[in-house]
């Protein structure tokens, strides 16, 4: 006759543990080992964070400068430069503010180009 038993237990000790009660054991199960259980992070306190503010509208005023507008402006001014004074002093010139073309040229510098480019025509 075959006898069929199932021990369920979280850890290997508890398994053992049913096993000796089951023989009759007397005796109490040797101590658990335990390796210690990292302890779950507290979370830590949110800080909070400076709420940025809202960018204000400022009215529009004559000292902004239309970047697309310059930008178109260059075009124009480019091939009069370059027809006048040479291709090679066009790029020159763009390599002076970093770029192979009009299109690269940073909004910051754009009107400087734009100043360089009449000042040349």
């Amino acid at each position: 006759m075959a006898v069929s038993v199932t021990f369920t237990g979280d850890t290997l000790e508890d398994v053992l543990g049913q096993i000796a009660a089951a023989a009759g054991a007397e005796s109490t199960p040797a101590p658990k080992k335990t390796t210690p259980k990292a302890e779950p992070k507290k979370a830590e306190p949110k800080k909070e964070e400076p709420k940025a503010e809202e960018p204000k509208e400022e009215p529009a005023s004559e000292d902004k400068v239309d970047v697309a507008a310059l930008r178109d402006e260059a075009g124009k001014l480019a091939r009069e430069y370059a027809s006048k004074n040479g291709r090679e002093a066009f790029t020159g010139l763009l390599d002076e503010f970093g770029s192979k073309n009009i299109s690269g040229v940073s909004d910051e510098n754009i009107e400087d180009l734009v100043a360089r480019l009449r000042d040349g025509v």
